[in-house]
């Protein structure tokens, strides 16, 4: 099932991408990741997105695609780990069987929900959106990727968002009991995108080489060292800026050198 509302093909512009390491989230815990499917939340194992978000924008936006486990307390798929268990995020409502999504107004101290009046069941998958448009609150639900149910509410002209920092599938005593495709999950504000993989094994912005695909390593001596967010496996040869590595080796992007490691080699993993 894909999102269709996705941006097609790499943008311009990525913040802390990944769906096995360190990239784009902390892991809390142990939850666990296979495929880049996330699940056994719990007070703690969850994940936190490493940057702060204001939904105090015209295009706040954050999708992603779940498969619902049992149907019971009012389950946190992303919520706000800055404020309250309370504030900005997306539910699994159980009560009435839907997904809910909430802003706080930080001028007023009023909470804003919008609910999708598509009723969704246990152990199923879901993509979502949730989004504000100007003063319109909207999220939108499908059960097979192509077919959306969109509710929406209309927020007042003076309503005012504070940051939020997002974590997913926990909000203390709710986490969600089932789990989430982070291969299918982002945030989009102002038309930049985190928390989302690039079509490309590297990413070169302003000479600088500021990201490598997760599943990249070198292995030395049976020992693979992956790509992470300060790290990028490279081949001899390859170009970023005005350097050109001189042999298989590692790229720290933080400082931008080159170690070589000669006898190395460098794979790439098929399945996160």
């Amino acid at each position: 099932m894909a999102l269709n509302h996705e941006v097609n093909g790499s943008p311009v512009e990525v913040k802390h991408i990944n769906y096995g390491t360190a990239v784009g989230y902390t892991k809390v815990g142990s939850p666990t990741i296979r495929n880049g499917v996330a699940s056994n939340f719990g007070n703690s194992n969850y994940l936190r997105i490493t940057s702060s978000f204001s939904p105090n924008t015209s295009d706040f936006e954050i999708g992603t695609e779940v498969k619902t486990g049992s149907i019971s307390s009012n389950q946190r798929i992303i919520s706000d780990g800055k404020v309250s268990e309370n504030n900005t995020g997306l539910t699994f409502y159980a009560p009435n069987k839907n997904f809910r999504f909430r802003v706080y107004d930080s001028t007023s101290s009023l909470l804003y929900n919008i609910d999708s009046s598509l009723i969704v069941s246990a152990n199923s998958n879901y993509a979502i959106k949730a989004y504000r448009q100007g003063t319109t609150l909207a999220i939108s639900v499908s059960a097979d990727g192509t077919n959306w149910t969109t509710d929406t509410l209309d927020l007042p002209a003076t309503a005012s968002f504070s940051d939020v920092a997002l974590l997913l599938g926990h909000a203390r005593n709710f986490p969600f009991s089932g789990s989430i495709n982070l291969n299918k999950t982002y945030v989009k504000i102002k038309g930049k995108l985190w928390f989302y993989r690039p079509c490309t094994n590297y990413l070169v912005k302003d000479g600088k080489l500021v990201f490598a695909d997760s599943r990249l390593y070198i292995e030395e001596s049976g020992v693979r060292t992956y790509a992470t967010q300060n790290l990028a496996p490279v081949p001899g040869g390859y170009t970023y800026g005005n350097a050109t590595t001189t042999d298989v080796g590692l790229v720290n992007i933080t400082t931008q050198v080159f170690t070589a490691h000669p006898g190395a080699t460098l794979g790439k993993d098929e399945a996160i």
